[in-house]
């Protein structure tokens, strides 16, 4: 057998068979060796042959010898000979592989290689010939990426980066991931559920890990897939988390670390499970996180600067009438860096609200705010006059239309001025004296589900 000729090709199911073969054998792919290849090939054999991976298999590769209970040993063993040691055949002659551009050794189905149909059908074709070629190399690292995929909700689920280095990393957490799941449910009885949820956890466990390292490799873009093979439709979909995420992580570690996880931890939906003498949950691949489903939800959108105001109302976190320290400048720093909030608009939302907590008419004016969710124009005339009688300085013009992001006070009342009332809410409530806060009502929240109403 030649040197072992694996690689990255930037295909998602190669590169994460690929990543997955990296952490198998502890060294990358390009220092393969042939006796590394041959002794994968036969474990995987040994973990596929496992009951509780049948079902898992039937949605990479139906009807297949890895699945298909009625193939004869003849046929099985053919298939294995074909995916697992293809390379040693003679190759195509004329066909090269689809993914790598060496010569290709064999024309392949969706049994062998997810969203194919049949071998010889046009659909399957390049260059007007039916058929997909490969070679044995490639499609030897494609049976490997159901390692480092879970089975949420009748699709499989894994992660992929155009660049390696990422695509290694996560292969590694999520191969972690699936062995702690097989772990507690060997017989697959537990059904992993929320995959936007899957995808930002382990999103986020991918950023622990990177921030770790001393050598830290270049922020990325990262893309959970989500696909089908069932040969009657096969789906592919792709959600694709922007490093600005991670970039928002990153500095909101540095000054709001301890704010970010709480309102993290806040927006799980069920309580955490309960662990077994291993320190897993059962439960725990079912459990939703509002948070996460809004920024997935987002991250599916064309423009995610505009959708993702959504998750607004998580960050918007206000438990009676108190704020965790630092609330106010996370959400900003949200804003900046995912929704495309300018800074002068933040500074001119931080302007009034601490000029009203600053007021001596503070626990009128915030009184009046936090009770009424709608008509926000109106209080904010409300305010000038306030403040005005008051003898103190009054809001600066171009600090209200900064605010509500308006050119002239000709411009219409924009759609988002439900999120400035409540950035000035969770402002005033970090800045306003204790002995104010005491005597408030407890705040009416808008969120953006709300925001085609006039204000």
């Amino acid at each position: 057998m030649e040197a072992p000729f694996i690689r990255y090709v930037g295909d998602p199911f190669v590169d994460t068979g690929a990543a997955v073969l990296e952490h198998r054998i502890g060294k990358a792919c390009e220092e393969f060796l042939p006796e590394d290849i041959e002794r994968q090939g036969n474990e995987l054999q040994e973990i596929y042959s496992q009951r509780g991976w049948r079902s898992i298999l039937a949605i990479h590769f139906p009807n297949s010898g890895w699945t298909n209970p009625n193939m004869g040993q003849a046929k099985v063993a053919a298939y294995y000979k074909k995916v697992l040691s293809g390379f040693n055949e003679d190759v195509q002659q004329g066909r090269f592989c689809e993914y790598c551009r060496r010569p290709a050794n064999t024309l392949v189905d969706g049994s062998t290689i997810p969203l194919l149909s049949n071998a010889n059908s046009m659909d399957c074709g390049a260059g007007g010939r039916t058929g997909f070629g490969v070679c044995g190399y490639c499609l030897f690292a494609v049976q490997f990426y159901p390692l480092a995929t879970l089975k949420i909700e009748g699709r499989a689920l894994f992660w992929w980066s155009p660049d390696r280095q990422w695509t290694y990393l996560l292969a590694g957490i999520a191969v972690r991931e699936v062995n702690r799941f097989l772990a507690v449910s060997p017989e697959g009885t537990i059904n992993p559920k929320f995959p936007r949820t899957q995808l930002l956890r382990v999103a986020r466990e991918a950023f622990t890990e990177w921030s770790n390292q001393p050598d830290r490799i270049p922020l990325r873009d990262i893309i959970g897939c989500r696909s089908t093979n069932y040969r009657t439709e096969p789906e592919f979909d792709e959600l694709r988390m922007p490093k600005a995420l991670f970039e928002f992580w990153y500095e909101a570690a540095s000054g709001y670390g301890a704010t970010y996880d709480a309102l993290v931890a806040a927006a799980w939906e069920a309580k955490a499970p309960k662990k077994n003498q291993k320190g897993i949950g059962k439960s725990e691949w079912q459990r939703r996180n509002g948070l996460y489903e809004a920024l997935g939800k987002a991250f599916q959108a064309d423009d995610f600067g505009q959708a993702i105001r959504a998750a607004m109302r998580y960050f918007i976190r206000i438990e009676g009438k108190k704020v965790r320290p630092g609330s106010f400048g996370l959400a900003c720093l949200f804003l900046e860096r995912l929704a495309g909030m300018t800074k002068l608009r933040i500074d001119a939302i931080r302007e009034i609200a601490d000029q009203v907590s600053k007021s001596s008419a503070s626990k009128k004016l915030l009184t009046r705010l936090f009770e009424s969710p709608t008509n926000f124009t109106d209080w904010l005339v409300y305010a000038q006059r306030t403040i005005e009688k008051a003898g103190e300085p009054c809001f600066r013009f171009d600090s209200i239309l900064a605010a509500l992001d308006m050119v002239s006070e000709d411009d219409s009342m924009p759609r988002d001025f439900w999120l400035v009332r409540n950035l000035i809410i969770l402002r005033a409530l970090e800045a306003v004296d204790d002995s104010v806060s005491q005597e408030l009502p407890e705040p009416v929240l808008q969120s953006a589900v709300n925001d085609d109403k006039e204000g």
